[in-house]
Parts: C-alpha cells; sequence; structure tokens
C-alpha cells in the first residue's frame, strides 16, 4: 500500500492545474499504483482509488485534446506551411483514436488491474499526440509580444508610467518579463498565466521615472524552449504636476485645433468631438465641435476652419459658444479672423460647444424679424432653460479577470464621465463579479457617484445578467429622465448567471440603450457586441482610460 500512496503522490506533483500535466510521467506513475495495489486485498476503496485513477488520466487526454484543437483553430492564420497544418490536423485525430481505444479497453467486462493498466496507456498515448499537435503548431508560430502604456500620472518630481502586455503563443511558459528604461535594466516583472496553451499571458506594472521622456523595452523569453522577442515602445509626458505648460488636440473630423494650457493637465484630460448639424443654417459659417474637460486649466486657445464657401476677408464673423444656462445660450467670444488660414481663433477659460456664424444672420434669427423656433436647437430648453438631463447606469465589472490595471482604467473612465455630466443629470453605479451590487442609486450628487467608484475592488466570478439586470431595475424603479443609458465596462468573460444578452433586450424593451466598452486586451469583444446590438448600442474597445470613446458624448445635443 505505501507504493501505491508514493507513486500517487508523485503523480499528484506533476501537475500544473486540475486537467493538465507538463509530463507524461503522471502516466507512468499512475500505472505503478494501480501495480502496487494488484498485492492489496481487494475492497471498496481500493476499487474507487483505481476508477479515480483511470478517471483522472482520461481527463488529462480529453482536456489535451481540447487545447490542441483549440491552439489550432486559434493559430491556424498563422500556420504558413500547409504540410504542418494537416500533420497537426492528424495528430489530434490520432489522439481521439488513442482516446477511444483506451475507452474501449476500459468497458472490457473483464475485470482486473491491467486492464485499466492498459487503458492508461491509451490515454497516454492520446495526451502525447495532442501535445506533438500543440508542438506543431507552436513551430510554426512561435512566441509573440504586445506592449502598451496606459494614461501616465504625472507629479512634482517623477511621472508615473502604466505598461501593461500580452503574450502569446501556441505552447511555452513565460513566467516573467524583463523591463529596460533607456536601455539599462529596470525590473523584473511577474507574468500572470493561465498555463493554459494558446491562452494569452498577461502582465501589468507601474514605471515611476524622473523623466518626461523614455525608450521602454520589454523583453519576454519562453523558459522551455529559449526563444526570446522584444518590443519598445516610446514615453512622452508634456510635463510634471506643478509645470503649466501646453497641450495640443485636434479634430480630424472638422479640422478644429486647440491649445490648451494648464498645470499639470494631460491629454487624455480634454475631449473634442465633431457635432455633425441637422442641416445648414444662414448664420453656418463653420463646423460645430464639442470640447469637454475633465481637469480644471488656465486658458485654451479655439482655432477652426471656415467653410470652404465663407470669405474669411469678410468682418462679419464671430465664434459663438454654447452657455447651458442661459435662455439664449449662445455667445459671441472675441475672435480673430485669420484670412490667409481661413480660421478663426479665440480664446476662451471654459470649455463647450463652439462654431462659427454670420453675425448679423445670427441677429437677424434671433430678432422678431425671424422667429427662432424655426431653430429650437439653437433654443435652450423653456422648463429648465438647460439641456434635458439624463439618467445613467455605470455597470462596472469587478471580477476577477478586471484585476489590475483593467479595474483601475474602468474606474478612471466611469469618472472621467461622471466630471462631465451636468448639474441636473443623475447617474447610479451597479457592480458585479459573483453576484450584482447596487453601489450607489441614481442620484445628481457627482461627487457621491464618484466616492462608490472609488469603492470598487477586483475577485470573484463574472455575473454580467445580473448587473445588467440591477441597472435595469434602477433605472425603470427610480428612473425620471426620457433618456436612459447603460454604460457597462467589462471585459466579456461571463461564466455565470443569466445569458446578458437576453437581459439587454429587456433593457431594450424599456427603451434603455446600452453602449458598452471593452477594456483592455484579451476581451470577449463578441459578447460586449452582442449586449451593445440588442439595444441600438455601440461597442467600444479601449487600451486604458486614457482612450475616452465616443459614447461618452451626451445623449442630447444643442446642435
Amino acid at each position: 500500500m505505501a507504493d501505491a500512496f508514493e507513486s500517487v503522490n508523485e503523480s499528484v506533483r506533476s501537475y500544473v492545474d486540475w486537467s493538465r500535466v507538463e509530463q507524461s510521467d503522471t502516466f507512468d506513475a499512475d500505472r505503478a499504483a494501480l501495480q502496487a495495489l494488484r498485492h492489496v486485498t481487494a475492497d471498496s476503496s481500493v476499487s474507487n482509488a483505481t476508477t479515480a485513477l483511470v478517471s483522472s488520466d482520461r481527463s488529462l487526454a480529453t482536456q489535451s485534446i481540447t487545447d490542441a484543437e483549440y491552439v489550432l483553430k486559434e493559430f491556424e492564420d498563422e500556420i504558413e506551411t500547409p504540410g504542418q497544418r494537416r500533420k497537426a490536423e492528424q495528430q489530434i485525430e490520432n489522439a481521439k483514436r488513442a482516446l477511444d481505444r483506451g475507452d474501449e479497453r476500459r468497458s472490457d467486462e473483464r475485470p482486473g488491474h491491467n486492464r485499466d493498466r492498459q487503458a492508461i496507456k491509451h490515454y497516454e498515448q492520446a495526451w502525447k499526440h495532442a501535445q506533438k499537435s500543440i508542438d506543431t503548431v507552436d513551430s510554426e508560430v512561435g512566441l509573440s509580444l504586445s506592449v502598451s502604456t496606459g494614461q501616465h500620472e504625472p507629479g512634482n518630481e517623477t511621472i508615473t508610467y502604466p505598461i501593461s502586455g500580452t503574450i502569446s503563443a501556441p505552447s511555452g511558459t513565460v513566467e516573467s518579463v524583463d523591463i529596460f528604461v533607456d536601455d539599462e535594466h529596470h525590473k523584473t516583472v511577474n507574468v500572470s498565466t493561465s498555463r493554459a496553451p494558446g491562452i494569452p499571458e498577461r502582465f501589468e506594472t507601474e514605471l515611476e521615472l524622473a523623466t518626461t521622456e523614455a525608450t521602454v523595452t520589454v523583453v519576454a523569453t519562453d523558459e522551455s524552449s529559449g526563444e526570446e522577442v522584444s518590443e519598445t515602445i516610446s514615453l512622452d509626458a508634456p510635463g510634471f504636476a506643478n509645470e503649466v505648460y501646453d497641450i495640443e488636440l485636434t479634430d480630424p473630423e472638422s479640422g478644429a485645433e486647440i491649445t490648451v494650457t494648464g498645470e499639470g493637465i494631460v491629454k487624455s484630460d480634454f475631449l473634442v468631438d465633431d457635432v455633425p448639424a441637422e442641416e445648414d443654417r444662414p448664420f453656418h459659417a463653420a463646423p460645430f465641435i464639442h470640447i469637454r474637460n475633465f481637469s480644471d486649466f488656465e486658458s485654451a486657445t479655439v482655432e477652426m476652419p471656415l467653410d470652404d464657401d465663407v470669405d474669411p476677408s469678410d468682418g462679419n464673423l464671430s465664434m459663438y459658444k454654447w452657455d447651458q444656462h442661459d435662455e439664449k445660450p449662445w455667445h459671441a467670444v472675441e475672435t480673430d479672423v485669420h484670412v490667409e488660414n481661413g480660421t478663426a481663433v479665440a480664446t476662451v477659460d471654459s470649455f463647450s460647444y463652439f462654431s462659427v456664424f454670420w453675425v448679423d444672420n445670427w441677429n437677424d434669427a434671433i430678432t422678431d424679424t425671424v422667429n427662432l423656433a424655426e431653430y429650437p436647437e439653437y433654443v435652450a430648453n423653456e422648463s429648465s432653460g438647460s439641456i434635458e438631463p439624463i439618467d445613467l447606469a455605470f455597470v462596472i465589472d469587478e471580477s476577477g479577470s478586471m484585476s489590475g490595471n483593467r479595474i483601475q482604467d474602468a474606474k478612471a473612465s466611469a469618472k472621467r464621465f461622471v466630471g462631465g455630466l451636468y448639474e441636473d443629470d443623475r447617474a447610479a453605479l451597479i457592480s458585479f463579479s459573483n453576484g450584482a451590487t447596487l453601489g450607489q442609486s441614481l442620484t445628481s450628487d457627482h461627487d457621491a457617484v464618484n466616492a462608490s467608484i472609488d469603492r470598487l475592488n477586483a475577485g470573484g466570478g463574472t455575473n454580467t445578467g445580473a448587473g445588467l439586470q440591477a441597472a435595469i431595475d434602477e433605472l425603470t424603479s427610480n428612473g425620471e429622465a426620457d433618456s436612459q443609458e447603460i454604460i457597462l465596462l467589462a471585459d466579456g468573460g461571463t461564466n455565470q448567471g443569466p445569458d446578458p444578452v437576453e437581459i439587454a433586450q429587456q433593457a431594450d424593451d424599456e427603451g434603455i440603450t446600452i453602449n458598452t466598452i471593452g477594456m483592455g486586451t484579451g476581451i470577449n469583444a463578441q459578447e460586449l457586441t452582442s449586449i451593445a446590438d440588442a439595444t441600438g448600442g455601440q461597442f467600444y474597445q479601449v487600451e486604458d482610460s486614457s482612450e475616452l470613446p465616443e459614447v461618452f458624448d451626451r445623449i442630447e445635443r444643442p446642435c
């Protein structure tokens, strides 16, 4: 009996997770254990132990086949040699036949340890064939590395740069990566590995550097094969937190250029969007844009290109800015028209919607001569003196897969949008992992919403459906605004609870739009897209909080 226990312990030590081993020694140890049990008086415990050993080896074989099929499908487009692809397919077929032979031997009605040992031998062959298939794909594809940086955080003396990346290969294990800053070794970072072939491995870290510019090289080495890959990225921050400097922004759609001056500002603190006008008006002379800020700034210069049919030498032009709290919200700002460039330029100390109008035509439009009711989009709401408010529910994934930079980026993204809400807009926060939690009910107290976002922590499973259902319940029970929306920030890795797409269809029935944002790489984009599509919303994938998507545009626009 002692020999049997020793063989079983040896088998257990070779497992890398509950269903995988790296070497075939496990099968040898299990056959040795069955051989030792032949000398033990047969009883129910011996029979149960035998069954458990054979079943576990069959599980190893079936998991290995599943892994091989996944690897071949995942990397099929990268296999350039047709013969290698066919070879990998043949090895999977061989593995399945060996598995069937093991099952046939195991079902033999004649009892005996020899029958079970022969079944394990066939399962071992199945495992080996599947591993050869993975190795065949690996020989064609090899190791790949992708590195990115998120939004930097400026300090007075140092700047913190988040660095993250994914490592992908059919097989092989990378346990850590080495990071070099300006060719000097800076640190070694552990890699989060699933031990499952073909599944990307991730790493995340932060570099605290006393410089605004640096070159960062990440080196990953396959521990088993020695294969090495590297990728180099450039870091560039405009300055430190206690310095005043300029940030330049552009909107490719409208051609607008904005220069913002402030202390410790970063580019992702600002968003510029082109706003399509419903139709040309007689006072239009330039596109409409919407500029938003999520941090304070000192001043900004807004330069807008005039429409092609506008003569810039005509002095009858001015830039106008929208003030949502005024009954007549469009106000002229002091403007310089650059004839040589065909642009209008103004210096402002706050942001909103901007355009350039023909002054006389605009003045005519707001007099009794021309009824402004013909242009309702240029008049504030008569009942409230502001844009119609919205009710918004943030649904944020705080499962274990969102740990590290993902949950931090999700929190930063949500808070940045809260900063762009108008005074009367209401927001709620729902988080989910194994279940859903209402962290903040609908409120116009935006500080309370931000405080609830700060309390989020990653851990647990992923029950997206529960999170969406809680958001729908909150909006339908306590919502007041005509416009209701859910913003789902997640990685799409639902592994428990109701089908989130079916829950999204319930939202559509209630007139609620769901926009989904996938944080980082390696997400389930198909799931997030399906959720958004069910309500007519949009799916966006962002690397980090600096890439705030157009979903953060308001539902209601003044033009």
